[in-house]
C-alpha cells in the first residue's frame, strides 16, 4: 500500500529568453473554477492548473488547464520518473485530460512549459505536484462489538480511523494525513487521525446501528457498520457511592466551617454511571467523575459546591444507563461556631521530598457566649493523624500541627485533606 504526505506546491523560476511582447507570469489563484486571464493582446498570464488545484487524486487521469491561450502547445516532463522526452499537449484553450505515468500511488512532480508554433519554449518552467492516492481510509470499530448485547442506555464508542501510510499502517507524527469522519451521519471531526472516542453515545432499547464513514483528501471513502442489541432489563442493580467526605454528627447534620464553598468527593462503584448533585432543590448538575488507569482504581467523583448561610440540603445521585439510581441526602450546615484553615502545605502546593508531609493550620475563635475556644476544643485530626494544639492566641485562634507526616490522600483521594475537630461534648465536625 502506498499513501503519501502533504505536498507543498512551488513554482521554480528559471531565467529564459522572453519575447519582447511578454512579461513574467503571475501566480493564478487555485480555485475550483476556470478563469480567462488574458490581460491584453500583448500581456497574457502564464500558468497551468493541475487537477483543479487539488493536490490529491484517486485517479491517474487528471485535468491540466493551461491558462495562457496564446501558445498552441504545452510540454509536460515527469521529474519523479525515469528521464525521458517531454510529452507535448495541444492547448485548446480549455482543460485537457492527462494520464499520470503508471507508477502506482505516490507524488508526481510535473514540469510544464508553454511552446510557440515552432515548438520553442516560452516563459518560465512551471513545477506542479500532485499525489495519487487510491487507498481508502482504514476504519475499525472496537466498541460496541457487532452482534453483541448491552444493558445501558448509552455505549462507549471506540474506533480507529486513519489514512494509511505507504506500508498500509497508521501514519507517523510527521505525516499530515487528514480525513473527515461521520458518525451516524453527523460530522465528527475533520483532522489528522487516529482515535475516535465517545464515552457516552446515547442509544435506544432494541436494535441499534453504528455507522462510521471516513473520507480522505483524495475522496477515497470507507464505511463500516456494526449492529447490536440494547436490553435495559438485564441490569437491575443501582450504582452506589462510598467514602463520601460528608460526616454527619449525632443530630444527622454535617457541620462545616463557616466557608462559602465545600468540596464534595467520594467513590463510585460503577464506571458506566454518572453522578449528579442537587443543592437546595436546584436542578441536578453533572458531577465530574474520574477513572484512574492504575490497578484496582475505583472511579472518583468531585464537585465544589457554593453554600448558603445556615442549613443547605444536598442530594447526590448515582444513575446508570439502565435508569437504576441511588440517592444520598445530606443536611450541610455552615456553622458560625468556627473556621478551619490549613496554612501548610498551601492548596495546590507540591511538596518536596517524601510524599507525606507535616500539616499545620488553625481553628478560629468560637461564638458561644464568651466561652473560650480552648474550653470546648479537645482534639484536631488531619486525615486521621492526631495533632498538637497551641494555646489560644490573641485573635482567639488555636493553632494545630500534626504529630507526624500525613498521608497524601484521604480514602484514596490523592492530595485530599480531611480535618476533623472533636469538642468537649463529644461531637466531631
Amino acid at each position: 500500500m502506498k499513501v503519501f504526505t502533504v505536498v507543498i506546491t512551488a513554482v521554480a523560476i528559471l531565467p529564459l529568453d522572453l519575447g519582447a511582447d511578454e512579461t513574467p507570469d503571475a501566480v493564478v489563484p487555485r480555485d475550483q473554477t476556470r478563469q480567462t486571464h488574458e490581460v491584453s493582446e500583448s500581456k497574457t498570464v502564464t500558468d497551468v492548473i493541475v487537477n483543479r488545484g487539488v493536490r490529491f487524486t484517486n485517479s491517474r487521469e487528471v485535468t491540466v488547464d493551461p491558462l495562457n491561450v496564446k501558445f498552441p502547445a504545452v510540454s509536460v516532463e515527469d521529474l519523479t520518473g525515469p528521464k525521458g522526452e517531454p510529452i507535448i499537449l495541444k492547448n485548446p484553450g480549455s482543460p485537457i485530460r492527462f494520464t499520470l505515468p503508471d507508477r502506482g500511488d505516490g507524488e508526481y512532480i510535473l514540469v510544464f512549459q508553454f511552446l510557440d508554433a515552432g515548438g520553442k519554449p516560452q516563459g518560465h518552467q512551471l513545477i506542479r505536484s500532485i499525489i495519487l492516492d487510491t487507498l481508502p481510509p482504514v476504519v475499525k470499530i472496537v466498541s460496541p462489538k457487532n452482534n453483541s448485547t448491552t444493558d445501558q442506555g448509552f455505549v462507549h464508542v471506540q474506533a480507529i480511523a486513519f489514512d494509511p501510510s505507504v506500508k498500509g499502517k497508521e501514519p507517523d507524527e510527521f505525516e499530515d494525513r487528514r480525513i473527515s469522519i461521520w458518525v451516524n451521519g453527523g460530522q465528527f471531526w475533520d483532522m489528522q487521525g487516529t482515535r475516535i472516542d465517545i464515552p457516552r453515545f446515547d442509544v435506544q432499547e432494541g436494535t441499534n446501528t453504528l455507522t462510521i464513514v471516513a473520507e480522505d483528501e483524495a475522496s477515497n471513502r470507507t464505511e463500516v457498520v456494526t449492529q447490536w442489541i440494547v436490553d435495559l432489563g438485564i441490569d437491575k442493580t443501582p450504582p452506589k457511592l462510598s467514602d463520601i467526605n460528608l460526616i454527619p454528627d449525632r443530630s444527622g447534620k454535617v457541620i462545616l466551617p463557616n466557608e462559602p464553598e465545600v468540596d464534595v468527593m467520594g467513590h463510585l462503584d460503577d464506571p458506566k454511571a454518572i453522578v449528579t448533585a442537587s443543592l437546595n432543590g436546584d436542578e441536578p448538575t453533572r458531577v465530574n467523575v474520574t477513572i484512574e488507569t492504575y490497578a484496582d482504581a475505583r472511579p472518583m467523583f468531585f464537585r465544589r459546591l457554593h453554600l448558603n448561610e445556615g442549613e443547605n440540603t444536598l442530594v447526590l445521585s448515582a444513575i446508570d444507563g439502565a435508569g437504576n439510581a441511588s440517592d444520598y441526602r445530606f443536611t450541610l450546615v455552615r456553622s458560625d461556631r468556627y473556621r478551619c484553615t490549613v496554612t501548610s502545605p498551601a492548596p495546590g502546593e507540591i511538596t518536596a521530598g517524601p510524599r507525606m508531609t507535616i500539616v499545620e493550620g488553625y481553628i478560629s475563635a468560637l461564638r458561644d457566649a464568651g466561652t473560650k475556644t480552648q474550653a470546648r476544643l479537645v482534639a484536631v485530626f488531619v486525615n486521621d493523624v492526631p495533632t498538637t494544639l497551641e494555646p489560644e492566641d490573641a485573635d482567639g485562634n488555636i493553632h494545630f500541627r500534626t504529630t507526624r507526616a500525613v498521608p497524601p490522600s484521604w480514602h484514596g483521594f490523592p492530595g485530599a485533606m480531611y480535618v476533623r475537630v472533636r469538642w468537649s461534648d463529644g461531637e466531631e465536625y
